[in-house]
């Protein structure tokens, strides 16, 4: 593949302000002295590009940027060496408050829903997409979407990146997830509780899981990846089932450690790695993120350091 096919284009239809504010315990009801507080300029899009550049992996951000204050959002891109293009809309970025309890390293997260944005605009999107496919060799379509987009939004971008022959990676949730799956992306990486939520299944029922997971692939869609935390991660295609040990690494923060992990699975397929390695860099991506508060995302000193840990066993071969 010529090396301008190989730039990974990734789609953030809802950038936002996150805010995450680290304290030892959350009392409900009570008053709270964090321990520290940061911004960062995010969404699910911008951070795989983020750590795809700490990659050195070519990559273009896309997606819509509000005209109150998406020069904040584009100068971070631009301090961070990132190629963006993006749709200027009517409103203001939203704000995430997310709030890091120590104590139990659980996350919660306060997500503004994102100004509205219409049709017209909408369409400019998905031409602007439509004129990077040609340079692309993989697409990330992730996150929520602002208000005026339908939830079949996903659906139609892959299908367009399909008949292009560009990979796709859907990393959505709900509807987005539901109706994007009938379009057969090349990759989807939800978490357990959204998996479950959107397919109708119990987060404890680890055979359903599977047996949904499987069904999808036999569907065409060539891996799904159900995260699940702390408690490790599956990858599942036609051929097998493997998982992913969770790795001891020190957390200081959650924020990002899925789109991390999809960037390491954007630089495996860059690399045309195998199924095992491609999960390898993915766990690696997102422990490597753990480190980090905020959305100090994984290095690449960070993954070189950290592959030769990750431990994989096959569960199921078909």
């Amino acid at each position: 593949m010529e090396n301008d096919k190989r730039k990974v284009l990734t789609v953030t239809m809802n950038p936002c302000f996150d805010r995450t504010i680290h304290v030892d315990k959350v009392e409900h009801g009570g008053t709270h002295r964090p321990e520290s507080v940061q911004n960062d300029v995010g969404g699910k899009g911008i951070n795989v590009s983020t750590v795809l550049t700490h990659f050195g992996e070519p990559t273009v951000c896309l997606g819509f940027c509000y005209s109150a204050d998406g020069n904040i959002v584009e100068k971070a891109l631009d301090d961070r060496g990132i190629p963006h293009d993006f749709v200027i809309v009517d409103g203001r970025t939203r704000t995430n408050i997310k709030i890091h309890e120590k104590e139990s390293g659980v996350m919660t997260e306060f997500n503004e829903k994102g100004s509205h944005v219409g049709s017209e605009k909408q369409q400019q999107l998905i031409e602007c997409i439509d004129s990077y496919l040609d340079q692309a060799g993989v697409i990330v379509l992730d996150g929520s979407v602002p208000e005026g987009v339908p939830t079949d939004s996903y659906e139609q971008m892959i299908r367009m990146a399909n008949g292009r022959g560009v990979k796709t990676i859907l990393d959505a949730s709900g509807e987005l997830l539901a109706k994007g799956v009938r379009a057969v992306p090349y990759l989807i990486k939800p978490n357990i509780s959204e998996f479950c939520e959107t397919f109708g299944i119990k987060t404890d029922d680890e055979s359903k899981i599977l047996e949904k997971a499987r069904e999808i692939a036999e569907s065409g869609i060539t891996y799904i990846c159900i995260s699940m935390g702390n408690a490790g991660a599956y990858l599942v295609s036609r051929e097998t089932i493997l998982y992913a040990e969770p790795m001891q690494v020190e957390v200081r923060g959650v924020q990002g450690a899925g789109d991390s992990m999809v960037a390491g699975f954007c630089l495996a397929l860059n690399r045309e790695l195998s199924m095992r390695e491609m999960f390898a860099c993915g766990v690696a991506a997102a422990s490597g993120s753990l480190r980090h508060p905020g959305t100090k995302l994984c290095t690449k000193e960070e993954l070189e350091e950290l592959l030769p840990q990750v431990v994989i066993r096959e569960v199921a071969r078909y």
